[in-house]
């Protein structure tokens, strides 16, 4: 019945200033923002009216159709792109966390409908200062954890595919970083969108790697309690012999004998 607190103040982008119309939009959001100049995505399921006119939709959007694993929004963002382009979000921590402890990292990703290739990896940072980078490229001098995807999430762009971390804390950490440094291994998806799409994803190259997140957390591992005996008690042993009681025998001519 353990249930730790979620050091993640808005795991699934749902506390939005506004609903996002355009792409890009990450910096509606109260808790999560874009690092670099790379224009990460913000996507929400829209009123009738807004349909019409936005790109940011859920769950038709010009990625892709996903509804949102929880709630009415994710995000988005580019792992693999043209040139050395790449996509970021950062979040910061209801509270540091404590050095020696352990976290489990827990988010859920899913590949975009029109993505045009998958990657094999995706890098976090655990930081103790926010971020800041001025270009659109990689984010360089930080020392990034990878976690595998391409078995767990593929090439499906269907459901949403929870990736975990175990993370044990140095001290102080304030801020999660998510995104892309090295990819590995890259593969084609070979999907064309539809021509009614419209979509942003480049469908003249095969390079453009885009996914949805949501459900972003990070919670405390719960204590392990072993219980320690201090002194074993042996069991008494009785001393008391048993009684011993003598029945008389009889013959089968009716005389009895002691």
């Amino acid at each position: 019945n353990f249930k730790a607190q979620n050091f993640v103040p808005d795991s699934s982008f749902e506390r939005n200033s506004t609903i996002p119309i355009a792409l890009s939009s990450l910096g509606l959001n109260g808790s999560w923002s874009a690092p670099t100049m790379g224009t990460t995505d913000l996507f929400c399921e829209c009123g009738k009216k807004q349909k019409e006119i936005s790109e940011s939709n859920v769950p038709n959007n010009p990625m892709g159709i996903q509804k949102a694993n929880s709630g009415k929004c994710y995000g988005g963002f580019y792992l693999f792109s043209h040139h050395d382009y790449r996509e970021y979000m950062i979040t910061q921590f209801m509270s540091p966390l404590t050095g020696g402890v352990k976290y489990d990292l827990t988010f859920y990703l899913s590949l975009a409908d029109y993505s045009r290739a998958t990657v094999e990896q995706i890098g976090v940072c655990f930081l103790k200062g926010k971020a800041t980078y001025t270009s659109s490229g990689y984010m360089t001098g930080l020392k990034p954890i990878y976690l595998k995807i391409n078995e767990e999430v593929g090439a499906d762009t269907v459901e949403w595919h929870k990736i975990t971390l175990e993370y044990k804390a140095k001290g102080g950490e304030q801020f999660l970083l998510i995104g892309s440094w090295e990819e590995g291994k890259i593969e084609a998806t070979n999907v064309k969108a539809p021509y009614s799409a419209h979509t942003r994803i480049n469908q003249r190259t095969d390079r453009d790697a885009y996914y949805y997140i949501d459900d972003v957390s990070l919670r405390k591992q719960p204590a392990v309690y072993v219980a320690y005996f201090d002194t074993i008690v042996k069991p008494k042993i009785d001393t008391l012999k048993p009684t011993v009681v003598t029945h008389p025998t009889i013959d089968t001519s009716g005389n009895s004998f002691s």
